[in-house]
């Protein structure tokens, strides 16, 4: 198994004295980002090390692009000042890295084999995972290529359109398309509203997004958690709430500048996708076991209730304080509930107009619209509530 490095002539050697202590890996050191990127389809790395003066590269962004599910490590000195260290981090987490490591880490060998240990356990990159990996990450690739394609030729059909729908003075509104967001990571998992703000996670980079409402969704502040890997989060009573699957916790965290961790509790299913708030209590759902629980926010989470949930494949659940909407990640649907004292009972099944059936990874909404997250496409989809039809 390999270790990729890209040589910086500098801390290079600190991660090479540190991956002594792990014999079944090999260090492949190079030279330029042109070498190492021609060799990781032929050499397999389970992790790749980038220098911090190339990480913004051109060639170091193919590399993300292309072999998304390899952790990718920036390390060095980021900037002079610490300000500009800090904007500078930031700015390669949201490119897609799944950490990045300064110097004083880097000196310190027992704190870096810890974080390249994590990170490794974590990884997809496994030797008995690799080429499945590769294979959906060269899939998605080809399908946004010609979903590009797709779209400016749709857009130019609606331009052509228009002129004729100007004629027949038929008013175009919002009501009639969702709005559609692209993200700039590639593994989007949870989505949630509050106040000004939409936050989202995505599980490879480990990473929690701040985007503001105000701005077509810019990203404002990016919160790493390399330890971690969440696969949705919500805001209920003053705090941030994430599940991890992963570890299979439910973390309740302070709305600080570092979102800290205050809690941890278990998680009462073996693998929790969705969590909401109904403006009472706690929501969550479990993939596996197909059921939601209902949890009291007091000192143990208690669960108070559990139901069995429609859907074949929950994914992700949203709380209006009338109805709990549950995605359902193989169908492709959306199920708004009840739920009562006894019955968990379903009153409407969606399946969202044009949408392009790539998987919903999680929900959220307000009281007009309904916002999906797609994994496979990278993007947010804003529905108005009033383009929902039943089909069932």
């Amino acid at each position: 198994m390999n270790i990729f490095l890209l040589d910086d002539q500098n801390y290079a050697r600190h991660i090479e004295n540190a991956a002594v202590s792990l014999s079944e890996y090999k260090v492949m050191k190079f030279s330029s980002m042109r070498e190492l990127f021609n060799n990781v389809v032929v050499s397999r790395p389970q992790i790749i090390f980038i220098s911090a003066r190339k990480a913004d590269s051109g060639t170091a962004r193919k590399i993300l692009a292309n072999f998304s599910f390899i952790p990718a490590i920036a390390y060095g000195d980021f900037a002079k000042n610490p300000a500009k260290s800090n904007r500078k981090i930031q700015s390669l987490l949201t490119e897609g890295y799944a950490a990045c490591i300064n110097a004083s880490v880097l000196i310190d060998k027992d704190s870096l084999l810890f974080q390249v240990k994590n990170l490794l356990w974590q990884g997809l990159a496994k030797n008995d995972l690799w080429e499945k990996e590769y294979s959906i990450v060269r899939t998605e690739s080809k399908n946004r290529i010609y979903k590009k394609f797709l779209a400016a030729c749709v857009t130019l059909l609606v331009l052509v359109v228009a002129g004729f729908v100007s004629r027949d003075k038929v008013v175009l509104t919002e009501n009639m398309a969702p709005i559609v967001y692209s993200v700039p990571y590639l593994n989007l998992s949870g989505i949630t509203l509050s106040k000004n703000s939409l936050w989202t996670s995505d599980w490879q980079t480990q990473n929690v997004y701040k985007h503001s409402l105000s701005s077509n969704l810019e990203i404002e502040h990016v919160y790493p958690f390399p330890e971690m890997r969440f696969s949705a989060l919500v805001v209920a009573e003053g705090y941030m709430w994430t599940l991890d699957p992963w570890q299979k916790k439910i973390r309740k965290h302070n709305l600080d500048k570092k979102l800290s961790i205050i809690r941890e509790f278990t998680a009462p299913g073996p693998n929790p996708t969705g969590i909401a708030y109904d403006g009472r209590y706690l929501l969550t759902c479990d993939n596996s076991q197909g059921k939601l629980y209902v949890h009291k926010l007091d000192d143990k989470l208690t669960v108070l209730k559990e139901y069995v949930l429609p859907a074949s494949d929950p994914v992700g659940i949203y709380a209006d304080g009338k109805s709990v909407w549950i995605a359902d990640s193989v169908a492709n649907k959306i199920y708004c509930c009840s739920i009562d004292d006894f019955d968990l009972t379903v009153k409407n099944i969606f399946i969202p107009p044009d949408y392009e059936g790539l998987k919903f990874t999680s929900l959220t909404g307000d009281r007009d619209f309904l916002w999906l997250a797609s994994e496979k496409e990278s993007k947010i989809y804003k529905y108005p509530k009033k383009m929902l039809e039943a089909v069932e």
